[in-house]
């Protein structure tokens, strides 16, 4: 939720507006989740919850928990649409843009710097500002 929360503010800080929207359904979306997951761990609300019918109570949970997850993802997927997008554009108008991604790669890589994906994208990162400062 940090990481979501740290999008959305910096986005509206920035005047992006066309991405504080879909940022703040993501961050609403792992609110819920969370909740969900808390909920999960206190073990009197579980067994509260089922009561008699676990059958049921287990099909509600997975629907309950599979909707904020696929918000997550569907907005994600979307703004990972639109960064593709803005990054062609930019490019065809002339602008220098560096657009990478990586499937199957944790939106947490900074923190793991042992993944070759991390040591590449510091790499990266740091001859794009040493281009666009010098």
């Amino acid at each position: 939720m940090g990481y979501a929360e740290l999008l959305v503010s910096d986005s509206a800080q920035a005047n992006r507006e066309q991405l504080v929207g879909d940022l703040q359904r993501i961050l609403d979306a792992s609110r819920t989740l969370h909740h969900l997951i808390q909920s999960l761990l206190d073990q009197s609300t579980v067994r509260h919850a089922a009561g008699a019918d676990l059958t049921e109570y287990r099909r509600t949970l997975r629907h309950d928990l599979r909707t904020p997850i696929n918000a997550i993802k569907g907005y994600g997927e979307m703004l990972r649409e639109d960064a593709v997008r803005l990054d062609a554009k930019a490019r065809a108008a002339g602008v220098e843009s560096r657009l990478r991604l990586w499937d199957g790669v944790p939106h947490v890589w900074h923190i793991f710097p042992g993944l070759r994906e991390s040591r590449e994208a510091f790499a990266e990162i740091a001859a794009f500002v040493g281009r666009v400062a010098s």
